[in-house]
């Protein structure tokens, strides 16, 4: 759970920086290679954010499931 709060918080900052790079200086990101870096580098966030969310929910949904109990495969 750590994973995605910091996975999260770090594409946040991300953003309002981008933001804030964005409205202060008139040709931001500065040409193609910027523009290249900026978006590959929000890319890799927001991929770290959603893969740990999912491997979150796998990790609970597996966890909740072994807890009840109940056998799978079992039926008959």
């Amino acid at each position: 759970m750590t994973l995605y709060y910091i996975a999260g918080g770090v594409l946040a900052v991300w953003a309002v920086v981008v933001a804030f790079l964005g409205i202060k200086f008139d040709r931001f990101p500065g040409g193609k290679g910027g523009e290249r870096a900026l978006v590959t580098i929000s890319i890799l966030l927001v991929v770290a954010t959603v893969g740990s969310a999912i491997i979150l929910a796998a990790a609970e949904e597996q966890a909740a499931g072994e807890g009840t109990g109940e056998v799978e495969g079992g039926g008959g």
